[in-house]
């Protein structure tokens, strides 16, 4: 049976187009968790917040609505998403002046952390603010290991394609630039390297932006914008 990228065979994914349809036409019920699949088959971007939600959460993928599920429909939601390496998901962090995180129910997070060991996305937690939901967050996909040539890397922003190879990855950076504020640019669940783990992903950035001869405007771009955060799910990886 032919199966498509994450896993799920096309009269699958008509079935569950047909649901989406439904439900958003008021012929489904209400309280049935909206099953979100990505018909353009690339990375997607699922943004994750508990913060100020008693018992459920809010989610969006890409840039679609948000929407607000219970916190027993979590697992299954994520199952659905069928989520695999590229997809980025980022959890909203609030933390008391300790540093403890105070929104995420334990018993998710545990769950949450097992299902990465078997799913290949990547997890990033961003402290909590207005622009949680509305922040561009630029990715990209490329092997899992080392090489990694610019000419087999594709560049997105929230699950959209900007292109591939040198083209794509000027047009990310020439998007960036016409934007203000904080700049996002989240890697896929590459392999772990040892002690340079921490800092794998803005070293691939930097060599890419080289390849391209935008090296100059990269490195401003890092040293006044740039804000990097770390891919938790390598933590469950067996090489770190």
């Amino acid at each position: 049976m032919n199966k498509g990228k994450y896993g799920l065979p096309p009269a699958v994914l008509v079935s569950l187009a047909i649901s989406a349809i439904m439900l958003l036409n008021g012929c489904a019920s209400s309280k049935q968790p909206l099953l979100v699949i990505n018909a353009k088959n690339q990375p997607r971007v699922v943004r994750v917040s508990f913060v100020g939600h008693r018992g459920s959460f809010q989610m969006q993928v890409n840039q679609q609505k948000i929407q607000k599920f219970g916190n027993t429909n979590f697992a299954d939601l994520m199952i659905q998403l069928n989520l695999g390496y590229g997809d980025i998901v980022v959890w909203a962090d609030q933390r008391d002046k300790s540093g403890k995180e105070l929104s995420q129910p334990d018993d998710i997070s545990k769950w949450w952390f097992q299902y990465l060991k078997k799913a290949k996305a990547s997890s990033y937690s961003m402290p909590v603010d207005t622009r949680f939901f509305s922040t561009p967050i630029y990715h990209w996909l490329a092997p899992f290991e080392k090489s990694r040539p610019l000419t087999g890397a594709t560049f997105f922003v929230d699950g959209d394609l900007l292109g591939h190879g040198q083209g794509g990855f000027k047009k990310m950076i020439k998007e960036i630039e016409g934007k203000s504020g904080e700049v996002l640019i989240f890697a896929p669940r590459i392999k772990n390297e040892e002690q340079a783990s921490p800092w794998i992903a803005e070293d691939q950035l930097i060599a890419w932006s080289k390849d391209a001869g935008v090296d100059a405007r990269f490195d401003n771009l890092l040293l006044s914008r740039y804000v990097g955060f770390m891919d938790f799910a390598r933590f469950a990886d067996d090489d770190y």
